[in-house]
């Protein structure tokens, strides 16, 4: 709801044409919930409820406030939420949102910071990676600190040298490459993973930035000629990623290559992955095509490149890491989407520790 600040005056012909759109559509809200700037005054408040058919009592100030966080306890002060058990006739007693208060305050009192950087292809697009955002501030959270993130496109570290690569990444305590696809950025992204890994600072590769980290250590450590992913490079001598085998299925149709949604990992005892989730088998979820090719999986590893977790089913690798770093994973999967605002995922937990030690 636009607020007129020099005329002190809140302008309601917005929502009243919202309501209108929806009655057109046969659609006719019980509550309205708006967003402004301050608090709704009564008579405004008074003035919706009579121009939209809904009782005064039901129309809702969703102010803005510092953290998204903050907003379930702003309209529990509204009653919103007592309103809406009441409306749907169920039986619920009090809620109990202490916790949920406290993790507020933590949010609003972090004193320390810790600069992440990004290196993605969609970076012009922050949304992109909304997802990884909020795992990050999760982790922030649990540890006290505020998550500064740098938002570094990866093209324009394609043809950076080592010494650009590093000044451009100088105060990062540590480096997340997420997924994507195609070929735009992945020079750049690579250059962002030698980085780190030389200068043991802090990883965490998913999906294509995890098949990039096993194809950087495959060129660079193992100097493997023509190591590449058959993605950007089907005629290359050396597939270390490659199209991942078809998921069997008794209908034809759907047979594909695309992994999608949840499903089992096996975790190697002893490794860092180990250690951070505590578990020796998980469950994470998917949108991948491509991954690390097992023809090559002996040869990581002697190397010095650990698989240390893989599907028990078909064995698609779904983790690696660097033990002689003390921080450097790369997971096909998307940790992100198991994230909770009092529940960070154990691997951005892990990387908001390693980056403030």
């Amino acid at each position: 709801m636009p607020y007129l600040e020099a005329a002190g005056e809140a302008k309601t012909k917005p929502t009243q044409h919202s309501v209108k759109e929806l009655r057109a559509v046969g659609i006719q809200p019980d509550f309205i919930v708006s967003r402004c700037e301050t608090q709704i005054p009564e008579d405004v408040k008074k003035k919706i409820a009579l121009f939209c058919d809904v009782n005064k009592e039901n129309v809702i100030s969703n102010v803005d406030c510092d953290t998204l966080y903050e907003v379930p306890l702003l309209l529990h002060k509204e009653g919103f939420d007592k309103k809406i058990i009441e409306h749907l006739g169920l039986d619920a007693g009090e809620p109990d949102l202490s916790a949920w208060e406290a993790m507020v305050e933590r949010i609003k009192h972090r004193d320390k910071s810790v600069k992440v950087a990004l290196v993605g292809k969609y970076t012009g697009l922050p949304d992109a990676y909304l997802s990884i955002v909020e795992a990050l501030n999760h982790a922030g959270v649990a540890n006290d600190v505020n998550v500064d993130i740098d938002w570094i496109l990866s093209s324009d570290l394609d043809k950076a040298s080592k010494e650009q690569v590093a000044k451009r990444l100088k105060g990062a305590k540590a480096v997340i490459v997420p997924a994507g696809f195609g070929d735009r950025g992945i020079d750049g992204m690579i250059n962002a993973i030698t980085y780190a890994r030389e200068n043991n600072i802090p990883f965490l590769g998913e999906g294509l930035g995890m098949e990039l980290a096993a194809v950087e250590f495959a060129r660079n450590v193992l100097k493997l000629e023509d190591a590449w992913s058959a993605e950007n490079n089907p005629e290359c001598k050396n597939p270390v990623v490659h199209m991942l085998p078809v998921i069997p299925s008794d209908d034809v149709e759907v047979m594909t290559t695309m992994r999608l949604g949840a499903a089992p990992i096996n975790i190697r005892k002893g490794s860092v992955a180990h250690k951070i989730y505590g578990a020796d088998s998980i469950s994470e979820r998917h949108r991948n095509k491509f991954g690390i090719n097992r023809d090559y999986v002996d040869v990581l590893e002697k190397g010095g490149m650990k698989i240390t977790g893989e599907n028990p089913e078909d064995l698609t690798v779904e983790i690696l890491e660097l033990p002689d770093n003390d921080y450097f994973i790369g997971v096909l999967y998307h940790p992100e989407f198991k994230s909770r605002p009092k529940r960070p995922h154990p691997l951005f937990d892990g990387l908001i520790k390693a980056a403030m030690k």
